[in-house]
C-alpha cells in the first residue's frame, strides 16, 4: 500500500510545484514588464526634456526663415514690377 501512496504524493507535489512556478513566472514577468515600461517612459521623458530647447530653437529659426522667404518673394515681385515699368519708359 505504501508503494502506491508515495508515488501519488510525489506526483501531487510535482503538480503543485509546477503550478506555483507558473504563477511565480507570470508575476515575475508582469513585474519586469511594468518596471521596464516605467524605465522606458522615464528615459523617453529625459530625452524629450534634453531636446526641447533645441527643438524650440529650430522651430524659431524655421519661422524666421519662412518670414524671410515671404519678404524675399515680395521683394522679387516688386523688383519685377519696377523693371517692367522702367522698360516701358
Amino acid at each position: 500500500m505504501g508503494a502506491f501512496v508515495i508515488p501519488a504524493r510525489k506526483r501531487q507535489a510535482k503538480a503543485e510545484l509546477s503550478t506555483k512556478l507558473a504563477t511565480l513566472r507570470g508575476e515575475l514577468l508582469g513585474s519586469l514588464t511594468k518596471q521596464f515600461d516605467k524605465e522606458l517612459n522615464r528615459s523617453l521623458q529625459r530625452i524629450k526634456d534634453a531636446t526641447n530647447p533645441y527643438t524650440r530653437f529650430i522651430r524659431s529659426e524655421r519661422d524666421k526663415l519662412d518670414d524671410l522667404k515671404v519678404a524675399l518673394t515680395d521683394s522679387q515681385y516688386i523688383q519685377e514690377q519696377l523693371r517692367a515699368k522702367i522698360e516701358s519708359l
